[in-house]
């Protein structure tokens, strides 16, 4: 929500929206002051949110979720299998450079291919990698087996 702007149309439905914002940032920054070392407690929420996407993997071996919002206009779609991330599926809704964390080994071999099944060329910085996307193509990531 922007200043000078609501989201609905109810003024009540507005409050009600802003009151569950505040209450997922005050429960972010109870879970930051609670689980994380002071290292780790100057992170970002996006940055915190790329970290901890599978933070349940721990006790659920098997997971998944489907067009998750991220910043840069992506829509990330991915799965946890048997403990290990199975894929990576990321749609570019305005074609900007996609960074990602790596989730698998550093050692592995990681293809990013685009819809046509053409490779994408990936640069690759510690355990992040980025590429370049176009505006609406889908992007899979794996490891090569």
């Amino acid at each position: 929500m922007t200043v000078g702007h609501l989201l609905l149309k109810s003024f009540g439905a507005n409050e009600a929206v802003f009151q569950l914002m505040m209450l997922a940032y005050n429960v972010f920054l109870l879970f930051k002051f609670d689980s994380l070392s002071i290292s780790k407690y100057r992170q970002q929420i996006k940055t915190f949110r790329l970290k901890y996407v599978f933070l349940a993997a721990n006790i659920i071996k098997t997971a998944q979720f489907n067009n998750l919002r991220a910043v840069g206009a992506f829509l990330v779609s991915s799965q946890l299998k048997d403990g290990n991330v199975d894929y990576i599926i990321i749609k570019s809704e305005k074609g900007r450079e996609c960074t990602i964390e790596n989730p698998w080994d550093v050692n592995k071999l990681i293809v990013i291919k685009d819809e046509k099944e053409n490779d994408i060329k990936v640069v690759k910085n510690n355990r992040r990698f980025t590429f370049k996307t176009k505006p609406n193509e889908t992007y899979k990531i794996y490891i090569k087996h």
